[in-house]
């Protein structure tokens, strides 16, 4: 039985909380949108770092200069989009109140995350709609 309430319930939960936070992050970066303001910045290094296990799989670190109020910044950009070049120019956004957090102008992140925070959540509801509905058959 325990098996069949961790299985049933308690995985799809966990997803649904997974989900609700990537709806959070996804929906929170799209909000900032509106709030910060934009700059250009150009891309000053693109750093490929392989990594070093099973998965064969690669993390890149992304560095721009940009200007704030006339004074230059140079950040690592939070994420990488295939497009990036070295020496290329592209729209950021940063925080007014700290010039240091940044992020591009991207929807490419905020839409993976709605999307997927979304599909957790459906699934996840479902399952648990699914439990409720054979508990009530098992009563009656």
């Amino acid at each position: 039985m325990f098996q069949k309430l961790f299985t049933q319930v308690i995985i799809p939960i966990i997803i649904l909380v997974a989900g609700v936070v990537f709806l959070i992050l996804g929906i929170g970066n799209v909000q900032k949108r509106n709030d910060y303001p934009t700059t250009t910045a150009v891309i000053t290094k693109i750093e490929t770092h392989e990594a070093i296990n099973e998965d064969d799989s690669s993390d890149t670190d992304v560095y721009v200069e940009y200007t704030v109020n006339g004074k230059k910044y140079s950040n690592e950009l939070g994420e990488y989009v295939a497009s990036f070049t070295e020496g290329a120019t592209i729209e950021i956004y940063y925080n007014p109140q700290n010039p240091d957090e940044i992020f591009s102008a991207s929807m490419v992140f905020p839409i993976v995350f709605i999307v997927a925070g979304g599909i957790m959540c459906l699934i996840s509801v479902f399952f648990v709609i699914k439990f409720i509905v054979l508990l009530v058959m098992l009563r009656r």
